[in-house]
This record gives structure tokens, sequence and C-alpha cells, in this order.
């Protein structure tokens, strides 16, 4: 099925063939059918609060403020070398940044490194957790080490 018969027709629900848009008036009947998938299980959805907390009182021992803002306690870098109030390795860094964006600014600009914690974990949940955070969180801990991620996996999948 080509891509443009896809169309997204509210934020929860995305529509393959006939459109109920409103902003398209003519249907699509591609396949002659109309399939309904909930988003949730195309798009990943963001980390809770929770596990940003987590991330950050753990890693680094810092915390967010009453305002939003994250109180960067403990500026050390990892023993691997992992920058950052969420202490992201230079690979997962790699893998996720995007045009200028710099290793560097994930230990002056925490907005920064939050952002791009949470572009992180958000690909986890997708590629790995769909929707149970606990494993996310799991597999951010094991790091881009593909073979540890394949061996957590195992493991996980092996347990009741």
């Amino acid at each position: 099925m080509p891509i443009e018969s896809l169309q997204i027709c509210s934020p929860a629900l995305y529509t393959i063939g006939h459109s109920m848009c409103d902003k398209m008036r003519k249907p699509l009947y591609t396949l002659g059918l109309n399939i309904v998938l909930l988003a949730g299980s195309l798009v990943a959805e963001e980390p809770p609060k929770w596990v940003l907390d987590g991330i950050l009182m753990v890693e680094t021992g810092s915390w967010y403020r009453d305002d939003g803002t994250i109180k960067y306690k403990d500026m050390r870098r990892g023993a691997a070398g992992e920058y950052g109030p969420f202490q992201m390795t230079r690979r997962t860094f790699n893998d996720m940044k995007r045009k200028g964006e710099q290793f560097w600014m994930l230990e002056t600009d925490t907005k920064f490194a939050e952002k791009l914690t949470i572009r992180y974990l958000t690909w986890l949940d997708k590629h790995y957790g769909h929707g149970d955070w606990h494993r996310n969180i799991e597999m951010y801990n094991a790091g881009p080490n593909n073979h540890s991620r394949r061996y957590l996996t195992t493991v996980l999948e092996s347990l009741p």
C-alpha cells in the first residue's frame, strides 16, 4: 500500500483506506476497506515523569525543581565517559543526535540533555519496550551495546 493512503485523522487514530478527516473531503478507497489502527501500535509514547525522575536521581543525584528545570547536582562524567545529568554515552548520542547537536552540550544544557534522553527512551519504547517502562529503563541501563540488549531481551522474555 502506498504511504499516501495513510492519513492521520486524530492524534489517537490512523485510518487506512477511507479517510474521515475534515481536511480530506474525498475518501480514499485504495483497498476498498476501512482499517483503523490505534496510534499506540505505530507510535511510541513519551516516557512518564517517574522514568525521567528515576534516571536523574540514580545517574547523578539530580532532580527536577518545582519550575520544571533540572538541578544538575553531580556533574561528573561516568566511568565510560557518559555526559550530562542523564549520563548518556557518546555512542547513544551519535545514534540519537540531529544536525548541529554536539556531545558536550549534554553537560552544559540540561533542557537539551532531557530532550535527547526523551528521544532515546521513546526510541527504546518503540523498538523494545512497547509501553513497558520498566523494560525500557532496563534497556537504557544496558546501554547501546547490541550484545547486551540481545541478552537482556532474551532474559526478560523468558521471565513470567
